[in-house]
C-alpha cells in the first residue's frame, strides 16, 4: 500500500460479522435503483457478471473484460493494481510476472486502495456471492474452477436471485476488512466479483451520501440503456466522489454549487471529450501522484501508464495557481477579465494593489483602454515562466485495454511505445489518433512510435 495513504486503524474494537443477506427489501431497492436506474435490464446485467480475471497465459497482471460495460470499475482495479506493482511492491522489477501471492497481495492492496478512498468513519462493508453448496446454477471447468472466460458460459441468473445469495459481512476498521479479503480474494476473482466489489463501495460509503452526491446530474451509477459506467462511477472508483464533474475543487453558477475534484488523486483522468472541447479536466486529475492515467473515449476506459516518474507533478507551479485565480473572475472562460475586477484578481494572488502600482499596471495591460485585460497578458507580466520539469528526451509508455478485440493478436496485453515531448518548433507527427488526441489534452507536443503493427485504441 502507498504508505502516504491512510493508515489502517489496527487497534479497534474487534468487529462482529453479520454473515448475512441485505437485512431488507427496501435497502436493496434502493441499491440496486442508485446502480441500474429504475429497471434492471438482464443483458446488462450479465455483462457485468464477470469477476477480476487476469490473462494469465499472455499478460499475467493485465485484467480482462469480456463485455461492453463494467470497464469504470476493472480499468480503475487495473490502473491501481499498476501503482502497487510498478511503485509500492517488492516485485516492481518483475512487474509483468509476479508469482500468484504476490498478484494475489497486489489485488488485495488495489482494492484497499479504493476503499480508502470511499471509506468514512462508519461501518465497513464487504459482499461476496455465496451460492447454493450444490452450485448447481455455475457450470464448471474441468478442474472445478467457475466458466469466466465468456460471457456465453457465465451462470445464467436473473438479478433477484444474485441479490438473493449475496452475503453482506461488516467491519469497524478498514484492518478488519482487508483480513477477510485477503482470505477471500479468489472468490472476487470469480463471477460476480467486479459487482461485489461495487456493491461492498457503495455500502461502506453510505447509500444516503452517494445519492446526495448524485443528485447534481440526476444519473445512475451503471447507463441504464447503454451498460457502462457513467462519469460519476469513474470518480468514485478515482476520488471517492460520485460528481459527474472533473474540475478542481468547487464552481458556483447562479447560485449553484458545483462540486468537483477536491484534492489530487492517485491516478489520473483524460478524456478525449476535453480534446473535442466539451470539457476541461482539473489540475487534480491530470496531474496524479503516480504516472498512470485512466483514458476516457466516449463509451469505454483504458490504462496509460509509465515508470517515468519525472511525468508527475507534486504540486501546482504559481502560474497554475494563477489561471485558476484568473477562472475565478473569468467564470465563462472567456480568456479575459474585466479591468476593474484587476485589483481583486491580483489581491488573490498576493500581488501588491497599491493605487500607483495598480494604475501602472492597468495601463500597461490595457494598452488600448477596452476595459479588459486578457489571461496571457497578465500571465506573462506577473508569470512568463512556470516551474520548469526535467522530462527525459525519451521515456517508455505502455497502453492497456481489457477488450480483446481491441488488443494485437486480439488478446490483451500491455502495448509498448517509446515517447517523447517534442518543441512547439519542431514539426509534429502526421500521425492521428484517439489516444494520441486524448494525450494532448496534458501534452500538447507528445509523439509515441508503438512497438508492434497495431496502434492502440481508446475503444
Amino acid at each position: 500500500m502507498d504508505p502516504t495513504e491512510e493508515t489502517l486503524n489496527e487497534h479497534s474494537k474487534k468487529s462482529v460479522l453479520s454473515g448475512v443477506g441485505f437485512e431488507s427489501l427496501k435497502e436493496s431497492k434502493e441499491l440496486t435503483n442508485l446502480i441500474w436506474g429504475s429497471n434492471v435490464k438482464q443483458d446488462l446485467f450479465e455483462r457485468w457478471s464477470q469477476g477480476f480475471i487476469f490473462n494469465n497465459q499472455i499478460e499475467p497482471t493485465a485484467l480482462l473484460q469480456y463485455s461492453g460495460g463494467p470497464c469504470a470499475v476493472i480499468t480503475a482495479v487495473q490502473a491501481f493494481l499498476l501503482k502497487e506493482l510498478l511503485f509500492c511492491s517488492k516485485c516492481n522489477e518483475n512487474w509483468k510476472k509476479p508469482n500468484n501471492d504476490e498478484l494475489n497481495q497486489n489485488l488485495t492492496d488495489s482494492l484497499l486502495s479504493i476503499y480508502i478512498n470511499v471509506s468514512t468513519e462508519k461501518t465497513k462493508f464487504l459482499l461476496f456471492y455465496e451460492p447454493d453448496e450444490d452450485k448447481s446454477e455455475i457450470p464448471e471447468g474441468e478442474n472445478g474452477d467457475n466458466l469466466t472466460t465468456s460471457s456465453s458460459k457465465r451462470p445464467k441468473l436473473d438479478y433477484d436471485a444474485f441479490i438473493s445469495k449475496i452475503k453482506v459481512y461488516s467491519f469497524a476498521t478498514l484492518n478488519e476488512l482487508k483480513e477477510k479479503l485477503i482470505e477471500n480474494i479468489e472468490i472476487y476473482k470469480k463471477d460476480f466479483g467486479v459487482l461485489c466489489f461495487l456493491y461492498s463501495l457503495i455500502l461502506t460509503k453510505g447509500l444516503d451520501e452517494i445519492e446526495r452526491e448524485l443528485e447534481e446530474s440526476g444519473e445512475a451509477l451503471i447507463d441504464p440503456l447503454h451498460g457502462h459506467g457513467s462519469q460519476c462511477l469513474t470518480n468514485l472508483m478515482l476520488c471517492g466522489i460520485a460528481t459527474s464533474n472533473v474540475f478542481d475543487g468547487d464552481k458556483c453558477l447562479e447560485g449553484l454549487t458545483l462540486r468537483g475534484i477536491p484534492k489530487q488523486s492517485c491516478v489520473g483522468f483524460l478524456t478525449i471529450i476535453e480534446y473535442l472541447r466539451y470539457c476541461e479536466v482539473g489540475w487534480n486529475l491530470k496531474n496524479p501522484k503516480y504516472p498512470i492515467w485512466i483514458l476516457a473515449s466516449e463509451t469505454h476506459l483504458t490504462v496509460f501508464f509509465s515508470k517515468e516518474q519525472s511525468l508527475i507533478q507534486k504540486n501546482e507551479t504559481s502560474r497554475q495557481k494563477a489561471i485558476k485565480s484568473f477562472k475565478q473572475f473569468d467564470p465563462e472562460e472567456n480568456g479575459f477579465v474585466r479591468t476593474d475586477d484587476l485589483e481583486g484578481l491580483m489581491a488573490s494572488l498576493d500581488l501588491l494593489t497599491d493605487k500607483e502600482y495598480l494604475d501602472c499596471v492597468k495601463q500597461q495591460l490595457d494598452t488600448e483602454n477596452l476595459g479588459i485585460i486578457t489571461q496571457i497578458a497578465f500571465l506573462n507580466e506577473f508569470y512568463p515562466e512556470s516551474e520548469l520539469q526535467i522530462i527525459p528526451e525519451e521515456f517508455t509508455v505502455y497502453h492497456y485495454n481489457g477488450l480483446a478485440r481491441s488488443n494485437q493478436e486480439n488478446e490483451v496485453q500491455y502495448s509498448e511505445g517509446k515517447a517523447k515531448l517534442i518543441d512547439f518548433t519542431d514539426q509534429p507527427g502526421s500521425d492521428t489518433n484517439s489516444i494520441k488526441s486524448c494525450l494532448q489534452t496534458k501534452w500538447p507536443t507528445i509523439e509515441i512510435k508503438w512497438s508492434g503493427t497495431r496502434v492502440p485504441s481508446l475503444n
